[in-house]
């Protein structure tokens, strides 16, 4: 019986052996062409680390992209362990290497690993935050690179400025502290999202609800105020922060105040709401107080997945995190921005304008805050967190608003204000991927003078203008060829 017994364990090594198991890549998407061919032969993604996408593929499909053009980079043969995780710091500013994990994969200061429970307590308590990757598939996308708009030479509209009101961040961010606590599963939680309904109702908006989902068992619901728009009602801007708090050195079911994380944040939103609400807007505007951000971006996460399969024209997703603390007599504010500069250029450029503050800009999503939710679904985003990161008061007791800059805050605001008066004003991004221009040729024949027209097609973005600008004539083409676009 001794064959007997060998075969049902060569079997049984066999059964182990998952049929056709993949690996898990890393793919970068830099063209459309690409984008194409990774829809095809892959479909979509597990989520993003970075600027890349996470997939799992047979040796088949990864010889198909590489063939495609597609950059591939392999980081685990045969993956069949739990459930994966993206370690990131909670500012870009506070930059260490998480302790005594094991990480499938690391770029950019961005951790993948599998956790579990006790080791994502542990991250979260050393000031990094852990986002669940796969719960939710992204879908594979590819944003154009745009060309910087040029600048105008008066802004009228940054008198929104003037009406960003310090009294009125102070009395909402108190008011956010006063409930104790904000903690996702604490009944706090449903206090603070009532009252920020209440907000916008007192605001004069009609058009506010609830985006419920469940996690861990427990029903949590992201809080939405439509503002719409005037002539493109289609087209949104989502302005978004998580008004959900923890601490971690006290029970946070009892204590967590979460004055700078993140009731400066939701209290942004809500005065853009108040300054806003009867300021004619041609997109619509989505004022959302997230839940359940420090459980890993999980509201967000289920509102931009929501969003995209429901087909949801965003123009940007624009994000606040901590944005009300300085440490030392210069103030700066970081800005993080995605794919591209296009859209953040406008925040910067209103720093100097209305404020002294100085802004500093980083490209690529805030993967510790909302905005990297609706950078996986492939959205544009923008998000504003302060310079000086508030660490010594970070998921602590003694985030109060007695611990906030209030003028600084105040500035940012403004910042925020001025520049979507401007977005507000310009003409609309345009992503062509063809653009036909006439050269008109001279030749001599004869003493004979003919003009030949040639149509020539290329790729590249149209750049935008804004009142005032004088139109763009001339432009520089792939390969060096110059041409004259008629005005």
């Amino acid at each position: 019986m001794k064959w007997l017994s060998l075969l049902l364990a060569g079997l049984l090594s066999i059964i182990s052996i998952p049929a056709g198991a993949a690996d898990l890549y890393l793919i970068k998407i830099e063209n459309q062409t690409a984008l194409d061919a990774a829809n095809r032969i892959v479909g979509s993604a597990r989520g993003m680390v970075g600027d890349r996408f996470l997939v799992d593929l047979s040796a088949d499909q990864a010889g198909q992209l590489s063939g495609a053009g597609i950059s591939i980079e392999k980081i685990e043969s045969s993956y069949t362990g739990g459930k994966l995780f993206l370690i990131s710091p909670v500012s870009s500013n506070y930059v260490v290497e998480p302790k005594g994990i094991s990480y499938l994969y690391t770029r950019d200061h961005l951790y993948l690993a599998e956790l579990g429970e006790k080791e994502i307590g542990t991250l979260r308590d050393e000031g990094f935050q852990i986002v669940p990757i796969g719960d939710r598939t992204t879908p594979f996308f590819y944003h154009p690179p745009l060309v910087p708009a040029p600048s105008m030479a008066f802004y009228p509209s940054d008198t929104l400025a003037d009406m960003v009101s310090q009294d009125s961040l102070y009395s909402y961010v108190h008011r956010l502290e006063l409930f104790k606590t904000r903690y996702a599963y604490s009944d706090s939680i449903s206090a603070a999202r009532d009252w920020l309904m209440s907000r916008f109702a007192e605001f004069g908006y009609s058009t506010i609800s609830l985006d419920p989902f469940i996690y861990n068992g427990h029903s949590l619901q992201n809080v939405v105020c439509l503002k719409a728009g005037t002539t493109e009602p289609t087209r949104y801007i989502v302005i978004g922060a998580h008004y959900d708090s923890y601490c971690q050195n006290a029970d946070p079911y009892i204590t967590a105040p979460g004055a700078d994380d993140n009731g400066s944040g939701t209290g942004a939103v809500l005065e853009l709401a108040r300054i806003l609400k009867d300021v004619p807007f041609k997109y619509s505007i989505i004022f959302a107080p997230f839940s359940a951000e420090e459980e890993g971006l999980i509201g967000s996460a289920h509102m931009a997945s929501e969003m995209k399969s429901q087909g949801t024209d965003i123009d940007f997703m624009l994000n606040f995190d901590m944005i009300s603390f300085t440490a030392g007599d210069a103030d700066s504010v970081l800005i993080f921005n995605y794919p591209d500069y296009f859209r953040s250029n406008c925040f910067r450029d209103a720093a100097g304008r209305v404020t002294d503050v100085v802004p500093m800009q980083y490209n690529g999503a805030n993967g510790s805050s909302d905005e990297y939710s609706f950078y996986q679904q492939g959205y544009r985003t923008v998000g504003f967190m302060e310079w000086d990161f508030n660490m010594a008061n970070y998921h602590r007791t003694t985030d109060l608003t007695t611990n906030m800059d209030f003028p600084y805050y105040q500035k940012v605001v403004k910042i925020i204000a001025a520049a979507l008066g401007v977005i507000n004003n310009a003409l609309p991004p345009v992503n062509l991927s063809m653009i036909w221009a006439m050269v008109i040729l001279s030749v001599s024949l004869s003493g004979t003078i003919l003009n030949l027209i040639l149509i020539v097609s290329f790729t590249a973005p149209i750049p935008q203008l804004r009142p005032g600008d004088t139109p763009i004539r001339s432009i520089s083409l792939p390969g060096n060829l110059n041409t004259i676009l008629p005005a």
